[in-house]
């Protein structure tokens, strides 16, 4: 009897000292640098101890590279910054989803600071802008900012990389001049005085919310700002011709002020897709003349969501942050033909697009002017984390290229564990303002796999001359592709769309408008495909993509077949 209930302690001591153990914080205990001071390119140390975690990360937060995974609990890393840098170290208990945030380390030419709360290391001066503005186009410090001020706030960019130990909230603030303002937080100003503007966060999941006490705000500009990888995605369909010259100065202004450490890559496309440039520092080839020819070699269609995928792939393999910029004036209609011509197995719905994006970390900026699925384009925006713009003339979408370089390079990183469920997470976060007042703003993010429900938008297989039905040999090879898609499918069914420009009588449109569809059902019997899986639907003047035509570009887009494939 003595033996068993001297087992039964035993057993009792094990379980509290194990539930001790697991109940125990996380805590790091030192993280700081061997020296006071260096100079650019000396090597130094970064030291650390942590108590209570199952594995440490060390990043370089100004690159977000990862230096060490699974680094020991108590050790050193030596390191030879060349410019002003932050070291992230993140200690973390997996079993229960927790974690300690790292200390930042901040390594300067002239000083170095290592504990809680940072001090600061210099004051980013003002390059400001003097006339109202919407869009970014300097900065300004907060020493300078008139006491009756309001900001805007803007989440405009999510990193979920690192769920569900922390999500990461890039987050602009600017005044009504469109500057940014600075020097609000770490390591620029204190963490008591960051206290003044960034107020409180909040999520909000299946009706439920959850408000997050410990959240941590880093300022980011120049050498402490993320490094990226960006694909300019450039719409040159027909309808571009208008505003392609603008598009293109556009382009080349970005490209020359993003920085130096970021790359790129160059998509162009119409109804077909073309890599104009690799993923490349190179800004000389990003930047050759020959590649802002106008709608030179393009003016067909708008393989939307195929060229948008070509960027995805362009950003393979690259360690950045994934960046697409994605422009059109138009709506998706020719991906699957791109994808079939190609052999490329492009995305051609919009739910295909979104799940590749999001299962490579691409954040996809959508840019979005003229005739355009607006719809469509936020869905992309949102469900990747990034922003939407919709400019309204030339002036703005130049205006546009020229903030983003600024926002990606000045911004505010708030920091913080999210709540581990599924399904879609409501951001909130509240704000102040040099005026006394508080402003809050939201912002959706979605954890796990999004329900995307779209069916496959309608193809433009062939284009036709004036009152004419004939099928120009130019677009059989791509009805070849077309019939290769319904051999290999056998299940599935093909409607064809027959459609006119908006002169003639109604009647006679209708009749041309199937006789066009009928030219392409007949190419398409030609590869043995029975006629009893097609169905021929014209529609005359009455589906123009163009009203009114008051451009020889818009009638040629009215005279079309178009094809959808049901599954």
């Amino acid at each position: 009897m003595k033996t068993l209930v001297t087992l039964f302690l035993m057993i009792l001591l094990i379980s509290a000292c194990s539930m001790t153990q697991q109940q125990m914080p996380i805590k790091i205990i030192k993280f700081k640098t061997s020296k006071d001071t260096i100079k650019i390119g000396e090597k130094t140390s970064l030291e650390w101890e942590v108590q209570n975690a199952d594995s440490i990360v060390l990043r370089e937060s100004g690159f977000d590279e990862q230096l060490l995974e699974n680094a020991p609990m108590r050790s050193k890393m030596k390191v030879s910054p060349m410019v002003s840098a932050g070291y992230n170290l993140i200690a973390y208990n997996q079993n229960e989803s927790k974690k300690d945030r790292c200390h930042l380390v901040v390594i300067d030419t002239i000083q170095r600071f290592k504990d809680k709360p940072i001090e600061i290391v210099r004051i980013v001066k003002p390059e400001p802008n003097n006339e109202q503005s919407k869009t970014v186009k300097g900065r300004q410090s907060i020493d300078r900012i008139n006491k009756d001020s309001k900001f805007k706030y803007e989440i405009f960019f999510i990193d979920k990389l690192n769920y569900p130990y922390e999500i990461k909230l890039y987050v602009l603030v600017k005044d009504e001049k469109g500057n940014i303002i600075t020097n609000l937080a770490p390591p620029y100003n204190t963490l008591e005085y960051s206290k003044k503007y960034f107020l409180n966060l909040k999520e909000e999941v299946e009706n439920k919310e959850y408000k997050i006490d410990d959240f941590q705000v880093e300022e980011r500009h120049d050498s402490l700002a993320q490094k990226y990888s960006f694909s300019l995605v450039l719409d040159h369909s027909g309808s571009m011709v208008s505003t392609i010259d603008s598009l293109q100065k556009a382009a080349r202004l970005f490209l020359q002020m993003k920085s130096q450490k970021d790359n790129a890559s160059l998509i162009k496309f119409d109804h077909f897709v073309d890599r104009a440039v690799d993923l490349t520092y190179n800004l000389n080839s990003l930047l050759n003349l020959n590649l802002y020819d106008g709608l030179n070699g393009f003016a067909g269609g708008t393989a939307l969501y195929a060229a948008a995928d070509e960027g995805i792939r362009s950003l393979s393999g690259t360690k950045s942050s994934k960046v697409e910029i994605l422009f059109t004036d138009g709506n998706e209609n020719a991906s699957l033909f791109a994808s079939l011509i190609s052999n490329q197995g492009f995305s051609y719905k919009k739910s295909q697009l979104i799940y590749k994006a999001r299962d490579e970390n691409v954040r996809i900026f959508t840019i979005g002017y003229g005739n355009i699925n607006k719809t469509d384009l936020e869905a992309i925006s949102e469900l990747t984390d990034a922003k939407s713009y919709y400019p309204k003339n030339c002036k703005e979408i130049n205006e546009i290229f020229n903030e983003l370089p600024w926002i990606l390079h000045n911004y505010y990183l708030i920091t913080y564990t999210p709540k581990l469920k599924n399904g879609e997470h409501n951001i909130s976060i509240s704000f102040g303002n040099p005026d006394g007042s508080t402003s809050s703003i939201n912002r959706k993010t979605f954890i796990g796999k999004p329900n995307i429900p779209d069916s496959m938008q309608r193809q433009c297989i062939a284009y036709f001359e004036y009152k004419k039905d004939e099928l120009q040999e130019l677009f059989k090879p791509m009805i070849g592709s077309l019939a290769n898609y319904m051999l290999k499918n056998s299940k599935s069914k093909l409607e064809i769309h027959g459609h006119t420009d908006l002169t003639g009588a109604s009647n006679a449109n209708v009749e041309l408008s199937k006789k066009r569809a009928e030219a392409v059902e007949k190419e398409i019997i030609r590869f043995g495909i029975a006629k009893s899986r097609i169905n021929i639907i014209p529609h005359g003047m009455n589906e123009p993509i163009w009203n009114p035509e008051d451009d020889e570009y818009k009638a040629n887009q009215n005279r079309r077949v178009e094809f959808i494939i049901k599954d």
